[in-house]
């Protein structure tokens, strides 16, 4: 029998088609998350906050899959003693498992501006929340002094009324603490580790 058919010829094959079933397909855009550890030389930081290029990309094939992805994140950068500006071309971390999965883009760009910062120290006022309605809140001192790191470029731009600084009586009364907190409820985005000194405030009650 098998010397039979191996004289045969293949004239034709039906069906001639063969049809898969890959589910029904769509697409997405999704925001690309930076994944990125960053040690700094001594004396700088970023400037800013980190940017992507592209930020979003689309991605689309089966539903099932695409409807699994909630994000797409980079490759680890883990960059070391970084004194200038990140330009860096990083690969999109993907899943091998969504297989069927097309990306609009396989790599993107990270960008940061790096520059030198200076610690500043500036005196400013705070607001009392929640005082006791029959008493005044005498404190001490009447000022905090707030300090923080800046770049060079930005020294001049800051002043004491970008900032506020809360103390919440209530908080001190439920502790049963007999000192007041200041908090950082405002503060410019060019600022970075604010300290508040003192960090705790003595008060006293007059009627």
């Amino acid at each position: 029998l098998i010397s039979e058919f191996s004289k045969s010829d293949v004239i034709t094959i039906k069906p001639d088609t063969l049809f898969f079933d890959l589910g029904k397909s769509t697409s997405k855009k999704l925001k690309v998350t930076p994944d990125v550890k960053i040690e700094f030389q001594s004396g700088f930081n970023l400037s800013d906050e980190l940017s992507v290029e592209p930020e979003e990309i689309t991605i689309s094939g089966p539903k099932a899959q695409i409807d699994s992805i909630t994000e797409i994140k980079t490759k680890l950068l883990d960059l070391k003693s970084v004194n200038k500006s990140i330009n860096e071309e990083v690969s999109l971390a993907i899943n091998k498992k969504f297989s069927k999965v097309n990306y609009s883009e396989s790599r993107v760009k990270i960008k940061g501006t790096v520059e030198k910062f200076t610690e500043q120290t500036i005196s400013t006022n705070f607001k009392i929340i929640n005082s006791p309605g029959d008493y005044k809140v005498v404190t001490f001192p009447k000022k905090v002094e707030l300090v923080f790191q800046i770049g060079l470029s930005d020294f001049i731009k800051i002043n004491e009324k970008d900032f506020s600084v809360e103390c919440d009586y209530n908080d001190s009364r439920l502790n049963e603490i007999d000192y007041l907190i200041p908090k950082l409820v405002k503060k410019p985005g060019l600022v970075k580790d604010v300290k508040i000194m003192p960090s705790k405030i003595q008060f006293l009650l007059e009627k």
